[in-house]
């Protein structure tokens, strides 16, 4: 999974190298030990629902609330 610059060939910089744990882990993904992408995704966030509850706050009071908090647009409360 490395890629390997040829013999005699100059050392490109934008050349990558995959760390030992991005080889192991694509490794996993490629045997069917660990799963990945969007119904993966949907999967877990379920699961995760069903054990803590709702992630994202069903009131819109509250939502707008939250949502203020990273508002890029609003004006820095330090001036």
């Amino acid at each position: 999974m490395t890629r390997q610059t040829p013999t005699g060939a100059r050392q490109d910089a934008r050349l990558t190298h995959q760390s030992a744990d991005t080889e192991r882990v694509l490794g996993q993904i490629e045997r069917g030990e660990v799963r990945a992408g969007p119904e993966a995704a949907r999967e877990i966030a379920a699961k995760a629902e069903a054990a803590y509850g709702a992630a994202w706050a069903t009131d819109r009071a509250w939502a707008d609330a939250l949502a203020s908090l990273t508002d890029t647009t609003s004006k820095d409360c330090r001036s």
